[in-house]
């Protein structure tokens, strides 16, 4: 049984803002939801309220009784039963952009579109300070941040943030990398959301011809020249490209925000698109 329809609302960035919620939905049962209602202005009766495309086709999900629209523009969701609903299954690659305390991170808006262009699904999980430097409301993808990984789980049996993120990522893209975070990956700290996915994320290779990891991680670090010149920042970059197999985007030498002229700048957003562009060109025809 379903729910009365209730009038569907147009909601920012022109989508419609849509639910189809089911009371019961028999196992065996392949069949669709026949009504359309919207997200009512309290917390009891429905799930938090999400962008979706309307014209998409619907997913069916025989697990939980909300299901959504597959042109969501903020995946994934959180059911009243405690679980994840994720997106589909795409052609696209997932690149999950793990965002960090430096000031390159005014740039994720330009990043984030940069990799859309390039025909990525994107999510973002970003660090408090990154927070600082850039509004998650400008991005039309999901953001996630230590809020949500501490305050979603509830019981024992729910899924944990960190580890569905890293499922649905085939690639984890670290841009900015802070010095700070560039320390604690190195050494395996994992005191918030981006660095609990990246202690989470698989490093042993999956193929020991190539030495190529089956999802790959690259890192863009962005630090003043005397963090990036500092020898500690050497050891620690080999150590994740090393040991780890993850790859360097290197900086650039450029004026950076403090005026003064040097490297340690993060790569602009286009060159590290076409810089994960062609590594997995040349992956795919290994």
């Amino acid at each position: 049984m379903c729910h009365d329809p209730i009038p569907v609302q147009v909601a920012r960035k022109e989508f419609m803002c849509i639910r189809r919620v089911i009371e019961s939905l028999p196992a065996d049962t392949d069949g669709i939801s026949q009504r359309v209602v919207n997200e009512r202005n309290t917390r009891g009766n429905y799930p938090a309220l999400e962008t979706i495309n309307a014209n998409a086709p619907m997913i069916i999900d025989k697990k939980s009784y909300l299901h959504v629209e597959q042109s969501c523009s903020r995946w994934p969701h959180r059911s009243t039963e405690g679980t994840w609903i994720w997106p589909p299954d795409s052609d696209k690659l997932n690149v999950l952009l793990a965002v960090t305390g430096s000031v390159a991170a005014i740039k994720t808006p330009e990043l984030v579109a940069k990799l859309i262009e390039a025909n990525y699904n994107i999510q973002v999980v970003a660090t408090t300070i990154s927070l600082q430097f850039f509004k998650r409301d400008d991005l039309s993808v999901p953001v996630f941040t230590d809020e949500n990984e501490w305050t979603t789980w509830s019981k024992r049996g729910d899924k944990v943030l960190h580890i569905e993120l890293r499922n649905w990522a085939d690639i984890l893209l670290i841009a900015p990398l802070s010095a700070n975070t560039l320390a604690k990956l190195a050494y395996g700290m994992a005191d918030n959301l981006v660095t609990t996915i990246a202690r989470a994320w698989w490093w042993v290779s999956e193929n020991q011809r190539s030495g190529d990891l089956l999802k790959p991680v690259y890192f863009a670090p962005s630090m003043n020249t005397g963090m990036w010149e500092h020898p500690f920042t050497s050891e620690q970059i080999n150590r994740l490209t090393g040991k780890l197999r993850w790859t360097c985007i290197p900086p650039i030498t450029k004026v950076l925000m403090c005026g003064e002229y040097g490297n340690g700048a993060m790569a602009e957003p286009k060159d590290i698109v076409d810089f994960i562009r062609n590594r997995s060109l040349l992956r795919e025809g290994s």
